[in-house]
């Protein structure tokens, strides 16, 4: 088994061990998995052989989580109250509710807060955040970003997925499901529809291109903090997002993971998949994914080039998300793929991603499709 993954179920499960890891070797992986805190607990559980620097190191890390945990906790009961004062409905998601499950925290880092508002209430929540100190990184698309120093990062979501995702048609009367809470705008999901949610988000990265052990984290604490949420009703929606097997796989490798139960061959490739994949994909992973054609006949050749193409040239639809003034302009629609080509050459991403689809080989191709057919994500 990888050491990273023997370090958190030792640190899961307690136990004495005779020959610790080296620190050097498995920061880069941990990294690489968004992880670094759960190091503190592995050399708090002498897990770990460390110099005096890297204890210093390993210190520091973990402060810095705290810290910006404690800051992203204030951040966001000030939005709250913000939108609350406004009675504005809104439903905090992913990282900021997942992190409650975990023994701490501060150990499920997060690179943003996200929040779903009705898209009736985009641009007032625009004035609420500019008045908070935040900056407008980004409008358009499945979601806004707003900025404020040294590093919060909030995403103002008009969906709960993406519209370009098939999963995204389930959520799109997501407002009858949500509960409210009492004297507030706020509101809430069961148990079980944000541990849908929860496993639906970490599809969605899966099959564009990859996702990484803290999504097998996430599950796992998540079950541990609601042992008896209704699997019957869980089954049941499963089955509407065609993610039943894709969920049981991911339990199977949890469970196979931090409580050493036996792994079955479709969670043992779902793991070598994911060691490889880091906390959001790779970028390799991302265009064997988009690469995958059902009719196989079809060259890698001429693959790459639909690709390129629909990359150039988004149908509509996607472009009045990046660009929601085409929403009442389509006229301009031809201007602006003139715009977005010309940022691409401009700043070298065009080159940047015509290299890489360059260096995809088929057997990346065929690999990929494999692992995502067994598993139980086509796409």
């Amino acid at each position: 088994m990888n050491d990273m993954i023997t370090i958190l179920h030792h640190i899961i499960h307690p136990e004495k061990v005779t020959s610790p890891f080296l620190f050097k070797k498995l920061y880069p992986i941990f990294k690489f998995h968004s992880l670094e805190p759960f190091l503190y607990l592995a050399h708090q559980s002498g897990l770990l052989i460390t110099t005096a620097e890297e204890q210093a190191q390993i210190e520091k890390i973990y402060q810095m989580a705290v810290f910006k945990t404690a800051i992203q906790e204030e951040e966001l009961t000030l939005i709250k109250k913000t939108l609350a004062a406004e009675q504005i409905p809104f439903l905090p998601i992913k990282g900021s509710w997942v992190r409650a499950c975990y023994p701490s925290p501060e150990l499920r880092t997060m690179a943003d807060l996200d929040i779903l508002v009705p898209k009736t209430a985009l641009k007032t929540v625009k004035k609420l955040m500019l008045n908070l100190a935040y900056t407008n990184e980004h409008e358009g698309g499945n979601h806004d970003v707003y900025y404020k120093k040294p590093f919060m990062n909030v995403e103002i979501h008009r969906n709960m997925i993406d519209e370009s995702y098939v999963l995204s048609k389930y959520y799109q009367s997501i407002w009858n499901r949500v509960l409210p809470k009492e004297n507030t705008s706020e509101c809430y999901l069961s148990h079980e529809d944000h541990y849908i949610f929860v496993v639906a988000h970490s599809a969605k990265h899966y099959g564009a291109g990859g996702t990484g052990v803290r999504s097998v984290l996430d599950i796992y604490f998540y079950w541990q903090q609601f042992p008896n949420m209704n699997r019957e009703y869980i089954h049941q929606e499963l089955v509407k997002l065609d993610l039943v097997q894709y969920e049981t796989t991911l339990v199977i490798l949890a469970r196979g993971w931090f409580d050493g139960e036996a792994l079955s061959e479709e969670a043992s490739l779902m793991g070598d998949y994911l060691l490889s994949s880091g906390v959001y994909g790779t970028t390799k992973h991302s265009l064997a994914s988009a690469l995958i054609c059902a009719d196989n006949t079809k060259s890698l050749t001429y693959r790459k080039w639909k690709y390129l193409w629909k990359r150039a040239f988004p149908p509509y639809k996607t472009m009045k998300l990046l660009y929601p003034s085409l929403t009442k302009n389509a006229i301009f629609l031809p201007f602006y793929y003139l715009h977005r080509l010309f940022k691409g050459f401009l700043t070298g991403k065009v080159a940047t991603q015509t290299k890489q689809l360059r260096a995809v080989r088929k057997e990346d191709v065929q690999l990929n499709q494999n692992v995502k057919q067994k598993t139980g994500v086509q796409k």
